[in-house]
């Protein structure tokens, strides 16, 4: 095969069997191996055009690999190469490959969604690129428009207005208590607290010198102290409260961060789309910016907390709880009253008016008190 002024010598079989274009009857090059015929020697070589040397080889690293299961390509270029190619000539698996690789990578938005529709993938590929898009606070500028094409923005249009019906500002969101905004200061004066404690105990932790100790001094010959002193107690007993000066520190760093992420401080319900139903994002207290955690919302399960402000959140497979309070709220940018607060968000729960909402809770016996969620 000759491509631009570079010769590859291949074996024709992998090409054959892992390539619709290449196995096809209607294509000859490769299957006649009469001398003359391009593909048959170096003097007739199979002039492929429109391909780069390096993207190429990139391809040649699947279907060769130096190593069974290892990849040489690394990259997301390295990747949407491998794409490109596959795509062109029906290379089924490998095609199926890029796609799973390309996944892993954070690509633009923009370029996500090009390469989603360039190469007929699911839409649920993009899916992440969409969300991006549909929920940033600008909405596409006219160069990005004409890289997705009119359906595309129409389509991402209708769904962020539909984002605005129901509220950019979030159904519910909650103010973040102080400890929750100061959770790592807390944690840097508990290990310096822990620190001090330590560092005192081990040198200072001292006992008073008795009269009988005094004596047994006296008796081996030794100068007796002329006063009560005060000596450091044996190692052991300092390296074990030393030990349990640590536990306890680490103990209240742990439940410092582990309390951070069991509070939910933002709640949304993004509508449903063409492809998926409704979905819920959730927003914790250690989350930054627009980070959070999406589930569909056919898993989520609301139950009754310890009051008419409180509910309880459970998603089926996954360990753990999630507390959600409603007081000092914000439902869509307005102030609501607790109660107020959750009866909003059990409307647009169950899609109905306010009026209506008469939600069945399931009630989880084990819940007390406080929030329960798993730490990430």
């Amino acid at each position: 095969m000759k491509i631009k002024d570079t010769l590859f010598k291949v074996w024709d079989g992998s090409f054959r069997r892992h390539s619709e274009f290449f196995s096809s009857a209607s294509f000859h090059p490769l299957l006649d191996i009469d001398k003359g015929v391009e593909g048959s020697d170096d003097e007739h070589p199979l002039v492929l055009e429109g391909v780069e040397v390096t993207d190429f080889e990139k391809l040649l690293w699947i279907i060769y690999p130096p190593v069974i299961g290892a990849f040489k390509a690394k990259t997301a270029q390295d990747w949407t190469a491998v794409l490109d190619l596959a795509s062109r000539w029906k290379f089924k698996d490998i095609r199926e490959l890029s796609i799973k690789e390309l996944a892993k990578f954070e690509i633009d938005p923009i370029e996500k969604i090009e390469l989603q529709q360039k190469y007929e993938v699911k839409r649920q590929w993009a899916w992440s690129a969409f969300n991006t898009l549909c929920s940033r606070t600008n909405g596409l500028d006219v160069g990005e428009g004409r890289r997705l094409g009119v359906e595309t923005v129409i389509d991402i249009s209708a769904v962020r207005e539909r984002l605005e019906k129901w509220g950019r500002k979030k159904p519910e969101e909650r103010h973040t208590p102080w400890w929750a905004r100061w959770t790592l200061g807390l944690i840097a004066c508990d290990v310096f607290m822990t620190g001090s404690a330590i560092e005192l105990t081990y040198n200072n932790w001292s006992t008073l010198v008795s009269d009988l100790e005094k004596s047994a001094t006296e008796i081996n010959g030794n100068e007796a102290p002329n006063s009560e002193h005060y000596v450091l107690r044996p190692g052991w007993q300092r390296i074990g409260v030393c030990a349990a000066h640590m536990v306890f520190g680490a103990g209240i760093a742990g439940a410092l961060l582990i309390a951070q992420t069991r509070f939910v401080r933002t709640l949304a319900i993004i509508p449903p789309s063409e492809n998926e139903g409704r979905r819920l994002f959730l927003q914790c207290a250690h989350n930054l910016a627009k980070r959070g955690i999406v589930f569909p919302l056919s898993k989520c399960t609301l139950g009754k907390g310890r009051n008419a402000t409180e509910l309880i959140l459970r998603v089926a497979g996954e360990r753990g709880h999630w507390y959600i309070g409603f007081e000092n709220s914000n439902i869509n940018g307005k102030r609501l009253t607790g109660h107020e607060a959750r009866t909003e968000v059990l409307a647009a729960w169950n899609g109905k008016s306010k009026s209506l909402v008469k939600p069945k809770l399931e009630v989880d016996k084990r819940w007390r008190s406080g929030p329960v969620r798993r730490g990430q």
